[in-house]
């Protein structure tokens, strides 16, 4: 059951929303409409902004004395009659206001043809057809004192004609109608008034490209670390030694640890007639040595170092009834060295080849152990007496300051 207010309930209601339609519609239309205006608003979209346009290039530019211009100035085939077509004309009033705007100018019109027919001919053409665009400007109410008119004919092309073109009518023309084209012209030279006319401003230069990137070496260390070896010949106490080097970071110093192997003879000179002693001796050396760069390249060197030596020393003996024994003196010696030299290294400090020459002198620093013998039951005790003692004074001779002289060649990296 609806009592009294339930219409009244009903008509705020239907009020309320018709109240929120026509808001909606009018936020999205501006005014009261129909289903389509509603359609055509939810369609439209904002318009893109104008964009600015570039300046207009000027018709005609004053340029080397003469005007250059755009477009084109048409004559009826083979006459002096100027077409009436947009383009002549246009390219025409375009001139005219260009003279009217710059009324100290002269200006003399140059007619040019193409290389077809006889020299004569289109000289008188090119002469009637530039008199005919000096009539139309004067007819415009041009000075007719500032404008005169010459005939060139064929006389100065713009551009060459291919030789099947020149004074020729080729059954095809194809080749020919570019430079035709160029070489039909009217061309117009200020003859007074130039120095009111600007010259045109030069097209802005190319930007300059960009530099290549230039590939910076990585820098280099004054004197780096760096490792390999040396290969020496005739070295101290030795006849070969290898050797581990490095140059630890000092541009100066080559320290180097290696191993060399010597050898020799050793013999009882003076034994007791039929008696006889002789044998060798090999030697072993780790020589612990520091060489020094005086200068960069080509350079005095310093040669200074320790090192062991173990000796091997043996000999055969015979007395003279000819029984036998052997010598034997192994011993183990401290010893250093001393010299100078002359040294090169291409690369200087850095990594590379190396070579060097050195003198200097070896000196031993304790004496070798003692000798001793062992021979066949019976040997003559005199004889063996006197082959030991040559035989130790001959290996002492190992114990001796001596000279070496050494060559080197090395390479660090």
């Amino acid at each position: 059951m609806m009592d009294g207010r339930t219409p009244l309930a009903l008509t705020v209601i239907s009020l309320l929303t018709g109240c929120q339609f026509s808001a909606t519609a009018s936020g999205n239309l501006n005014t009261a409409g129909d289903s389509q205006a509603s359609a055509d608003a939810e369609l439209t979209t904002t318009p893109p902004e104008p964009q600015p346009e570039a300046a207009p290039q000027k018709a005609i530019v004053y340029k080397e004395g003469k005007l250059d211009y755009r477009g084109v100035i048409n004559f009826e085939y083979d006459k002096a009659q100027l077409r009436n077509d947009p383009e002549t004309t246009q390219t025409l009033s375009e001139f005219e206001k260009f003279l009217k705007e710059h009324v100290d100018v002269s200006i003399e019109i140059e007619g040019h043809t193409d290389s077809r027919g006889s020299d004569d001919y289109n000289r008188e053409l090119s002469d009637r057809r530039a008199a005919s665009v000096r009539a139309w400007l004067i007819d415009r109410g041009i000075d007719e004192s500032r404008v005169t008119a010459v005939g060139k004919g064929e006389d100065e092309p713009q551009v060459p004609e291919p030789p099947e073109c020149d004074d020729k009518r080729p059954a095809d023309t194809t080749p020919c109608e570019a430079a035709w084209a160029q070489n039909r012209r009217v061309v117009f030279e200020v003859t007074g008034g130039a120095e009111t006319l600007p010259e045109p401003e030069p097209p802005p230069p190319p930007p300059e490209p960009e530099p290549e990137p230039v590939a910076t070496a990585a820098p280099v260390e004054a004197c780096p670390w760096l490792f390999g070896g040396h290969a020496n010949a005739l070295g101290p106490n030795s006849w070969l030694i290898g050797a581990g080097a490095v140059q630890p970071g000092i541009c100066w110093l080559e320290p180097s640890l290696g191993l060399g192997l010597g050898f020799g003879g050793v013999d009882a000179d003076d034994a007791p007639a039929g008696a006889e002693g002789s044998g060798h001796h090999i030697t072993l050396n780790v020589p612990l040595r520091a060489r020094i760069w005086f200068m960069d390249v080509h350079a005095v060197i310093g040669d200074v170092g320790l090192g062991l030596a173990r000796y091997w020393i043996s000999a055969d003996l015979t007395d003279t009834a000819g029984l036998t024994g052997d010598y034997s003196r192994d011993s183990t010696t401290l010893h250093g060295h001393l010299g100078v030299g002359y040294g090169y290294r291409p690369n200087g400090a850095q990594a590379g080849f190396r070579l060097g020459i050195v003198g200097g002198v070896l000196m031993h620093f304790n004496d070798l152990k003692d000798s001793s013998v062992d021979v066949a039951t019976g040997f003559n005790a005199a004889e063996l007496a006197a082959l030991q003692s040559q035989l130790d004074r001959d290996s002492d001779g190992l114990n001796n300051v001596e000279p070496y002289a050494e060559v080197s060649f090395g390479y660090l990296f």
